[in-house]
Parts: structure tokens; C-alpha cells; sequence
């Protein structure tokens, strides 16, 4: 839900805890985007994700974008939904969709509590891993310095 969606009556903590989501929900997909070089969902309206309600037909367009992907950013992008507790549509499947797998698996949801330092560290071990940048490549890719790419490879376990 939308702080836009909330009651106008609706405590200010509870619109405030709605865009915190969304926001958590962008740093992801934003990460997503760049470590693996621009997924289906890249410049249509993020709207389109977070549909009123959870049925087939409210999900319905965003899911056709979801199926565009190529394989390995859908795949992150569906592992992501399941790993974390996040609204809307992710790797065309909605909360309820999720909700049903990770019964279905015995997974459970973790909060979205992703720090930005994480999220970038995420994006050297993908294009370290998936396509074998160097560092001064992923420096430039992510607009960080070769020393921070370094620093992130080192928590890794990775070598420059």
C-alpha cells in the first residue's frame, strides 16, 4: 500500500513506514539494475508494481514486464522477493504468490534492511561473479572509486 493509497486519517508513522518500504524496495531494484545491466522493468512506471490489490488482473501488466527479463535478472529478482518480506511485484509474482512458495518450501521472509554499503557490495560480487569485471570497470559501472571496489572485493573474498 501506497502512502498515497492510506486513509487520510491514517497516522503519519503509518505513511512514513510506507515509503520507508518503497524506498528499501527501490535501493533493491536499483541494485538489481545496475549490477546486471538493466532488467524489463528499467523506465516503466513503478506504479505498475505496487497495483492496488493483490489479484490476477491488478497484477496482470506488471507481470507481463517481469516476463520479459532475461533469465538471471528475473531469477534475482524472484530470489530477492522471496528472501525478503517486500511489497508489490517481483519476478511476476505477488505477495500472495510469494507468500503460497515460501509456505510451499519452508522459507521464511526476512525485513528489508538492506544498507546502501550491502546493496553496493551485492553489485561487485555480481559483476565480479556474472561478468568478470575488473575493478576499474565496475568502478566506473557503479561510479565508485577503484579503492571502494577493492575494499568491497575484500569482504568477499575476493582478489582485485
Amino acid at each position: 500500500m501506497t502512502a498515497d493509497q492510506l486513509a487520510p486519517e491514517a497516522p503519519a508513522q503509518q505513511r512514513a513506514a510506507s515509503d520507508t518500504r518503497r524506498s528499501r524496495v527501490s535501493a533493491v531494484r536499483n541494485a538489481i539494475r545496475v549490477a546486471v545491466g538493466g532488467p524489463a522493468c528499467r523506465g516503466e512506471d513503478p506504479e505498475l508494481f505496487f497495483p492496488d490489490n493483490d489479484t490476477l488482473s491488478a497484477a496482470e501488466p506488471a507481470r507481463i514486464i517481469c516476463r520479459r527479463c532475461p533469465k538471471k535478472i528475473f531469477s534475482s529478482c524472484l530470489e530477492d522477493a522471496l528472501t525478503h518480506a517486500v511489497e508489490g511485484i517481483w519476478g511476476a509474482t505477488t505477495e500472495t504468490d510469494r507468500d503460497l512458495i515460501r509456505e510451499r518450501h519452508g522459507l521464511i521472509a526476512e525485513p528489508l534492511t538492506t544498507s546502501y554499503r550491502e546493496i553496493r557490495t551485492d553489485a561487485v560480487r555480481d559483476l565480479t561473479e556474472h561478468e568478470g569485471l575488473s575493478a576499474n570497470e565496475i568502478a566506473t559501472r557503479l561510479n565508485i572509486t577503484k579503492r571502494t571496489v577493492v575494499r568491497h572485493r575484500s569482504q568477499i573474498g575476493e582478489t582485485a
